[in-house]
């Protein structure tokens, strides 16, 4: 993978599918990091908005934002689960989406909080073992996926009520989305109990279970940090070595936007 430092001279269209998942997954976890210590962290709904769409970052020219290396490219420039709106609205960034949605991103993509998968990094040679692996490991644990037997219910992270889109074309065909993440474990032949399968693997029910969604904890993981504050944001447009930017009309929008948004329910 190419250094940060050079950055504007990667050229995203040229990459294969498996290069540019790679690099994406790694430069939005490698700068949500280096964000939070040069600019703080956001510690609610509207800062996060700001956040997350106002900072960017230069590749191969494209001043691109976490939410537009998430939605615009990870995500084939599907629009956030708060908006309808794409994220890319000109020829020469949708050149940059990957053709289709891997769901399995979204156990790879680290926003700094608590709740959030682990870290990883990726290489493009071996990206959708690895990918098939983080997914395993995030649904294995019971504050991603927790299944009670003998209520029939079936409790899973926001993550899966956010993007659901990505993993099921309906509600009710999550659960069966998410066994395709399980391997052979406990937590498998329970899932596949609860569906109604045999251990042979046929299925002699449709059985009925609630969906229900855990809460997610947004606080960060690290023990001592400063606030991310939009005030305290000096334009740096005009600075080539900036690893991270903050251009006057980005701050302009960003403080307009903390006025206007509103919490998703």
């Amino acid at each position: 993978m190419p250094s940060s430092t050079n950055l504007p001279d990667i050229d995203l269209t040229i990459m294969d599918e498996a290069t540019r998942k790679a690099f994406c997954l790694n430069v939005y976890n490698l700068f949500i990091t280096y964000a939070f210590v040069k600019v703080g962290v956001a510690t609610d709904f509207l800062r996060r908005h700001a956040f997350y769409q106002q900072i960017k970052i230069n590749v191969g020219g494209e001043l691109l934002s976490f939410d537009d290396l998430e939605n615009g490219i990870l995500r084939g420039n599907a629009p956030h689960p708060c908006s309808s709106r794409q994220p890319f609205d000109e020829d020469r960034q949708r050149r940059l989406s990957l053709p289709t949605v891997d769901p399995r991103i979204h156990f790879a993509l680290n926003c700094g909080a608590k709740s959030c998968p682990p870290i990883r990094f990726f290489r493009p040679q071996t990206v959708e073992e690895e990918l098939d692996i983080v997914s395993q490991s995030f649904c294995e644990g019971d504050d991603a996926v927790l299944i009670k037997l003998e209520e029939k219910e079936l409790h899973l992270s926001m993550i899966f009520k956010w993007f659901r889109t990505d993993f099921a074309p309906t509600r009710d065909e999550l659960p069966q989305a998410v066994l395709s993440f399980l391997k052979k474990s406990s937590k498998s032949r329970r899932l596949m109990s609860l569906l109604g399968y045999e251990e042979d693997g046929t299925r002699t029910s449709d059985s009925c279970i609630t969906v229900r969604f855990l809460s997610y904890d947004w606080s960060a993981k690290a023990s001592h940090h400063k606030a991310f504050l939009i005030r305290d944001l000096k334009t740096n447009e005009r600075n080539p070595t900036a690893l991270i930017h903050f251009p006057q009309q980005c701050r302009l929008a960003a403080t307009k936007s903390l006025n206007q948004v509103q919490p998703a329910m």
